[in-house]
């Protein structure tokens, strides 16, 4: 993933700068944002953007719909927004956006279970099967005979097991 630091400066020193500025400086600008995910941030930057620009560009309004769906926390909005052709200056930014967000899906997905179906896998994720091992860590290993990925977990005692669990039911029953 590129240095989006330095990218982010100069554009939003362009903006001050400029008096009218163009279409594709808010574009780059609010992609930038979102792979870093400062939401926020591009949440202000809409609000700044002309409203010329917010009817007459599709782009920018497709990128609002990611940063709604960022916002909400909706992985499947996020998916069905992403997958479409991005303007060339933006593509890059918008390919690390998605593996970002599938990284961080298969991490909270290894965080949760120590192994699952693998077709579920894909589909919680949108890829395809070749793409799972790129967009996965290295702690996943696949069964190809049972079609089940394992996930190697640090080994963790029956006893502390036994105890976060009886923690987990005293925090429910209270």
């Amino acid at each position: 993933m590129a240095n989006y630091e330095n990218i982010v400066l100069d554009l939003e020193r362009e903006e001050l700068e400029e008096s009218f500025p163009d279409v594709k400086l808010y574009i780059k600008l609010f992609a930038c944002y979102l792979v870093q995910n400062k939401l926020y941030d591009a949440k202000f930057l809409w609000k700044r953007v002309p409203l010329s620009f917010k009817t007459e560009n599709e782009d920018l309004n497709e990128l609002y719909l990611l940063l709604k769906a960022l916002i909400s926390n909706n992985i499947q909005d996020f998916l069905k927004h992403i997958k479409r052709d991005w303007p060339e200056e933006i593509k890059s930014i918008m390919d690390d956006l998605l593996r970002s967000a599938q990284g961080n899906v298969v991490s909270t997905i290894e965080n949760a279970y120590t192994w699952i179906v693998r077709e579920n896998l894909i589909e919680a994720i949108d890829v395809y099967q070749n793409q799972l091992t790129e967009c996965s860590s290295n702690n996943k290993t696949g069964d190809n005979q049972s079609n089940v990925s394992h996930i190697n977990t640090a080994t963790v005692s029956s006893e502390h097991q036994l105890s976060r669990l009886t923690g987990f039911v005293s925090f429910l029953e209270n």
